[in-house]
């Protein structure tokens, strides 16, 4: 059985947490932490849609920081 799209979001997460942790680059390691954020959120409204009317978490759109 094929993994569900919230799964296979939350896979994806994890792999950008792996690169994260393995780079030297602050920059690649936060631009990392924030693609693994935004997949989360994308999994977030996976199982939100799964399941009607469970309300979606406040922190699934994290702020783009502006520095």
């Amino acid at each position: 059985m094929p993994p569900t799209p919230a799964a296979e979001c939350r896979e994806r997460a994890e792999a950008c947490e792996r690169v994260a942790k393995g780079t030297k680059s602050e920059h690649i390691r936060e631009t990392m932490r924030y693609v693994a954020s935004r997949w989360r959120a994308l999994a977030d409204e996976e199982d939100a849609k799964a399941t009607p009317g469970k309300q979606q978490p406040t922190s699934a759109r994290p702020a783009l920081d502006s520095d």
